[in-house]
């Protein structure tokens, strides 16, 4: 599923929303098309650019703020994020919080960004909240020569 401020050419199996994810009804209709579950949330926001770099990166840390709010409500634990940022002096604040929520944290400049471009994508791995559904449980070994699957044998195995 996707949501665009923009009309989007129809993909197959693919759904798209048009509207504003910084607006209250967007986000009601997100969670409905989504039935509140994600394994991934991925935001390209980008502020209506002003020039003034300051201002243009303190909005686009304010959209990622809001995507990682929404992000929070959706992932199933281990959940990915992922968001276009300007960098700048709120960058490392705005990381600070990503990992309180997330165990493995990236930074990537993308090739198709101007060499000048403080634009950066951050993929956050690994979300820590409460997430739609636990943690799946780590897998017992088991060998066909096994005579027991995993989950039919004693407990008292669970360490091998």
């Amino acid at each position: 599923r996707g949501v665009d401020l923009d009309k989007i050419e129809p993909i197959e199996d693919v759904t798209f929303l048009r509207g504003d994810m910084t607006a209250p009804d967007t986000v009601s209709r997100v969670l409905q098309a989504t039935e509140g579950v994600a394994d991934i949330v991925i935001s390209d926001m980008s502020p209506n650019i002003s020039g003034a770099s300051a201002t243009d990166h303190a909005r686009s840390i304010h959209l990622c703020e809001m995507a990682l709010e929404f992000a929070g409500k959706v992932l199933v634990r281990d959940g990915v994020f992922v968001c276009k940022v300007f960098e700048g002096d709120m960058f490392p604040e705005f990381l600070v919080t990503l990992r309180k929520s997330f165990r493995d944290i990236k930074i990537s400049n993308p090739p198709a960004s101007r060499l000048a471009s403080s634009e950066v994508y951050v993929v956050a791995q690994g979300f820590k909240g409460p997430g739609k559904y636990p943690p799946l449980p780590k897998p017992r070994a088991w060998h066909e020569w096994d005579p027991l699957p995993p989950s039919r044998r004693p407990q008292q195995d669970a360490a091998e």
